[in-house]
């Protein structure tokens, strides 16, 4: 027991020994330290200050850096935009280079467009000068046409008192005529033109037939003179010869018109209500254009020719017919 008590009083000795030389030891190695640390403070403010300048020119450093990136990036946003912008200049040259082209024609087209507008100006500059020509010509034909007009009216009048006193003349004459042939008491008289020939039927009909009031002829035939035929007309043949009425004496007044114009052109006397009979056969032959007949002077089959219609055509050309020995005899008809 007491071993253990002096063993651990030794080691508790020994401890505390230990512990005393371990202070001393430190305790020199801290005043050693403290004089090593008193020469080196100098220096460790010199390098805290140095490390200060370094951390300010670090912390400059990255505040250049970042300015640097944000450039960096403002650069790379405008080199976007400048790409753009030069994909857009591309675009904006061909444009232009279309543009160009088009200005080209347009100036072309406005060369063209003055060229023709000269040769227009001077064309309309020559439509004037015709116009006024024109005016000239018309102004000198207007007065030539109202100078003409007033002959051809003169002519008119003339010609129609002519006419007038012609049938006036011709309507006192028949009335003569018949005044005189009353005389022989004739069941009718009939008109005709000295130059017409009638049908030998005629009389031998007519007699047959006392109780009728008159007849008309509507067929007959025409001849031209020189001709070598005759063209027939199958009606209508009163309209164009004056020997186409057969009437009672006592009702032959009432073929003149107003006393004075002979109305050979009717089947009818309506202001009468006298009607006529239609001859049945060829009662006389027209006889025209041979020179002492003053109105007709133009060939009859000439002015009935259709035009443009064949059917109408060969139907024209039918109707001529050959003069006849039969019809010679019949009309008393011999060609001039």
């Amino acid at each position: 027991m007491n071993n253990k008590v002096k063993l651990l009083a030794v080691l508790i000795g020994f401890l505390v020994f230990s512990e005393s030389a371990g202070i001393i030891y430190f305790a020199n190695k801290a005043q050693d330290f403290s004089k090593k640390f008193s020469k080196l403070e100098p220096n460790y403010e010199k390098l805290s200050q140095e490390q200060k300048e370094l951390k300010d020119k670090y912390d400059a450093s990255t505040k250049e850096n970042d300015a640097i990136k944000a450039d960096r990036s403002n650069l790379l946003a405008q080199a976007k935009v400048l790409i753009a912008d030069n994909s857009r200049m591309g675009e904006l040259e061909e444009e232009i280079s279309k543009l160009e082209t088009e200005k080209q024609d347009m100036l072309k087209n406005k060369e063209d467009m003055n060229s023709q507008n000269q040769k227009l100006q001077e064309v309309v500059k020559q439509l004037m000068n015709s116009q006024s020509q024109l005016t000239q010509e018309r102004d000198s034909l207007k007065a030539a046409y109202e100078k003409a007009k007033k002959e051809d009216v003169v002519k008119e009048l003339k010609k129609q008192i002519f006419d007038s006193e012609k049938e006036n003349d011709k309507a006192k004459k028949l009335m003569i005529g018949a005044e005189f042939g009353k005389k022989f008491n004739p069941s009718y008289l009939m008109v005709v033109d000295a130059d017409d020939f009638i049908s030998n039927k005629i009389a031998a009909f007519v007699s047959t037939k006392s109780e009728q009031t008159g007849y008309f002829l509507d067929r007959g035939y025409i001849h031209e003179s020189g001709s070598s035929s005759l063209y027939y007309l199958r009606k209508n043949f009163g309209q164009y010869c004056g020997t186409s009425i057969i009437i009672k004496p006592n009702l032959f007044d009432l073929a003149f018109k107003n006393g004075t114009y002979y109305e050979h052109k009717c089947s009818t006397l309506t202001a009468h209500n006298i009607f006529l009979e239609k001859l049945p056969f060829c009662g006389a032959i027209y006889n025209r254009c041979h020179g002492e007949n003053l109105i007709a002077v133009r060939e009859f089959s000439q002015s009935l020719r259709p035009k443009g219609d064949y059917f109408a055509y060969i139907k024209h050309l039918l109707r001529f017919r050959p003069i006849t020995t039969r019809i010679k005899q019949e009309f008393s008809f011999c060609r001039e």
